[in-house]
């Protein structure tokens, strides 16, 4: 009773803490709230034009979006000016959830230490490199599909309140974007290392979700994505720039970086071997639960160079190399490299690779710092058309101006 007792008093600790961190990264999802990209044009607008139960069911992109969709169904009980504090605070409920799993006994298996769990959480948190998914709803999904892989590779739960958390957010996260076909792989391994009634299920959860977004992608009639613009060069550009420089400089370290003269088609190549080696030798040291990990990782990287959605013009990977963009792809190879590291620290023998993940981390504390302030997005003054949109009259069509210079379009009731 006691140790249940102190749990829950850890886990509302990490989560306030956690909600106080992200507030620190980018005050303005609270204080001035506004709708990101789908979350006004699409998860909003439809779930105010058409039947709230009906979005639900609505696919964007190909996929099934539901946790997005009924958080906007939830929203609408608000005025329109409260409704985007309804989503961040949504997006950042569920970011200090995944830290809270993180710091639990469930991780154990993937780090032993406690004080180490406690570290990989505040980098889940602080990750350099990732602006674009936190404080959001759109992008929360990233953040559930983190943790139901860490359900799936992770020890199952000893309570039933375990059990049946375990069983929701996965069900939940399956019918949230297409993450579920990459984790049913996963998801068989888990199961043929550890053959319980409660991997089986889980896996046959996301068995059904592989189903369901396999309906979804094949019955809906998707945007036609640009032309890749594929080359070796661009590779490695992109390995090194968001894989290996990314979550040890950040942003702003590696355009510095660049702003120096250090980065080209040479430096691009050296880096992303060296990365990519280091990553090797990392996968010989770590635990099956980490390797499972890193196998989710590399498949979310195949995925995102073989159908990434950046831009609708041709060549997408000179723009993934050239910018700052898609940072959503390399949110969780960038967590899983950061798991790796910790897990050589507190867990490997050797002086020599300690000493190494060591030094990556020091040097990674840099991108940490100079990333840790995510830049706000531009003021559309979102209360004031919200206060438009109120005295408009019935059945007249809303304009309203939302990030990225995008349009969110309601039609009063």
């Amino acid at each position: 009773m006691a140790d249940r007792y102190v749990a829950s008093l850890r886990t509302i600790g990490v989560i306030i803490t956690s909600t106080l961190l992200l507030f620190g990264r980018k005050p303005e999802i609270f204080l001035n709230p506004q709708f990101w990209a789908e979350d006004g044009r699409n998860w909003y607008a439809d779930a105010y034009n058409a039947d709230p139960l009906v979005s639900i069911f609505t696919t964007e992109a190909g996929y099934f979006q539901t946790s997005s969709r009924i958080i906007a169904s939830i929203s609408q009980l608000f005025p329109l000016a409260q409704a985007p504090l309804v989503f961040n605070l949504s997006a950042v409920l569920i970011q200090a959830g995944v830290a809270a799993f993180i710091v639990s006994d469930r991780c154990r298996g993937l780090i032993e230490s406690r004080y180490a769990r406690y570290a990989l959480a505040f980098l889940y948190l602080v990750l350099p490199n990732a602006w674009e998914v936190y404080g959001n709803l759109t992008n929360a999904q990233w953040h559930l599909a983190l943790l139901v892989c860490l359900i799936v590779v992770t020890a199952e739960p000893i309570s039933k309140a375990g059990r049946i958390f375990d069983f929701l957010a996965t069900m939940l996260s399956v019918v949230s974007g297409p993450f579920c076909l990459l984790l049913f792989p996963i998801s068989l391994a888990r199961l043929y290392l550890d053959r319980t009634r409660h991997k089986f299920v889980l896996a046959a959860i996301i068995s059904v979700g592989c189903a369901i977004q396999a309906f979804g992608l094949l019955t809906s009639t998707r945007e036609v994505q640009s032309v890749l613009g594929a080359s070796l060069d661009l590779f490695f550009q992109i390995v090194g720039r968001h894989l290996v420089l990314g979550p040890l400089l950040g942003v702003r370290g590696f355009l510095k970086f660049e702003a120096w003269g250090l980065w080209g088609s040479f430096t691009a190549i050296v880096v992303a071997i060296a990365g990519l080696a280091y990553a090797a030798n990392l996968l010989r040291r770590v635990s099956n639960e980490i390797r499972l990990f890193f196998l989710y990782a590399i498949l979310i990287c195949i995925t995102a160079l073989v159908w990434p959605a950046v831009t609708l013009e041709p060549g997408q990977w000179t723009v993934i190399a050239n910018n700052a963009t898609a940072q959503r792809y390399w949110f969780v190879p960038c967590f899983v490299f950061y798991c790796g590291l910790l897990f050589v620290i507190f867990s490997v023998r050797s002086k020599v690779e300690r000493s190494l993940a060591v030094g990556l981390l020091l040097i990674s504390s840099y991108g940490i710092i100079s990333d840790y302030k995510i830049p706000p997005m531009r003021d559309l003054d979102f209360r004031s058309h919200a206060a438009e949109f109120e005295r408009a009259e019935p059945g007249t069509t809303v304009a309203i101006p939302i990030n990225p210079d995008w349009k969110m379009e309601l039609k009063k009731k």
